[in-house]
């Protein structure tokens, strides 16, 4: 099935990161992402991006990004080439065009982690 933008989406191809939704509709997708060998994952990656709905909330949004698995299909080759996709592992950054952004998604799975962490030092550390 072929999956088109929402009416309200537009997609803007950028030189960082992979892959972008955000509330204004805005799909960003990197630029290498145009060339013909990644158009499976291109299209994975897309289909991911039209997944998220901000109108069914957080939790929603955060089953789409932890549960959707879009890394099988050739996800960390492309970005283990192009260093300005790792921007796409920071829970916050800033970029010129949108200023400071952060992923809630990404804050709330990074706090797990260190709070687990925390928790095995507490309980099995001298």
């Amino acid at each position: 099935m072929r999956q088109t933008p929402k009416p309200k989406q537009k997609i803007i191809y950028t030189e960082w990161a992979v892959a972008n939704v955000f509330k204004d509709g805005v799909i960003e997708l990197h630029k290498d992402l145009k060339l013909h060998k990644y158009r499976k994952l291109k299209k994975k990656i897309l289909h991911h991006e039209m997944s998220h709905n901000f109108e069914k909330g957080f939790l929603y949004n955060f089953g789409i990004d932890f549960f959707d698995f879009v890394a099988a299909d050739g996800l960390l080759q492309f970005m283990f080439k192009r260093p300005k996709t790792w921007i796409q592992m920071l829970p916050i950054y800033w970029i010129k065009s949108r200023g400071l952004i952060y992923d809630k998604n990404l804050i709330l799975f990074y706090s797990i982690i260190a709070a687990s962490i925390l928790i095995i030092i507490k309980l099995f550390g001298g």
